[in-house]
């Protein structure tokens, strides 16, 4: 018995990540794939979709070209994770972006909920061209809406963990302010975390809050 050679080896991991985890860098293949899982409401708990991006009237998935004025954004989620929102009310909502987890370097906007336990529940991943307070706008509204349809009503959120950005805390603060859960009660509290890594950031949380 012979070891493959390394590009027997290589091709067959391009092949695999191709056809099985349907891995492309044009634009058509992700609108197909896009089209093939949006959202909706009849999905079964553990079904993949995607959210987030404008549709054109034929019902085609926009999902943009990743320039300035025509960005791209594309949310994933199941409807089980979504759900994780439900605990926003008891917990702290996370807002995050994290890089290098694509081929095109796009950044990745991670939502999620933290519990006292200091364990993290994610609620959505969006890949988008550009960390602008539109996006995020945009990400933070689709899955508000997404958790509307699937248990009919807003999220109640109270605390939410961010950027110290302006911007991100404007779009953060307008969102939470405009799709509110009908039996909410008290503002949203906005906390900055500056410690970075995650080991200092769970045993010290120095925050501050926007006044």
């Amino acid at each position: 018995w012979e070891s493959p050679l390394l590009r027997q080896v290589q091709a067959y991991v391009g092949h695999f990540r191709q056809s099985t985890l349907n891995e492309t860098d044009l634009v058509e293949d992700m609108v197909k794939l896009v089209k093939r899982t949006q959202f909706t409401p009849d999905m079964l708990d553990d079904n993949a979709f995607t959210f987030g991006y404008n549709v054109n009237e034929d019902g085609t998935p926009a999902i943009g070209e990743g320039v300035d004025d025509d960005p791209t954004i594309v949310g994933i989620s199941t409807p089980c994770v979504v759900e994780m929102l439900r605990y926003a009310a008891e917990y702290v909502l996370h807002i995050d972006t994290t890089y290098k987890l694509d081929q095109s370097g796009y950044p990745v906007l991670v939502l999620g909920i933290s519990d006292q336990s200091r364990s993290f529940h994610l609620v959505a991943m969006f890949v988008t061209s550009q960390q602008t307070g539109g996006l995020i706008s945009m990400a933070l509204q689709s899955v508000f809406d997404v958790f509307k349809v699937i248990t009919g009503n807003y999220p109640d959120i109270r605390y939410c963990v961010a950027d110290t950005d302006k911007a991100q805390y404007n779009t953060v603060m307008d969102t939470t302010s405009s799709k509110r859960s009908r039996g909410s009660n008290g503002a949203l509290t906005y906390l900055m975390c500056f410690s970075t890594p995650p080991r200092t950031w769970l045993t010290a949380y120095p925050v501050i809050q926007w006044k």
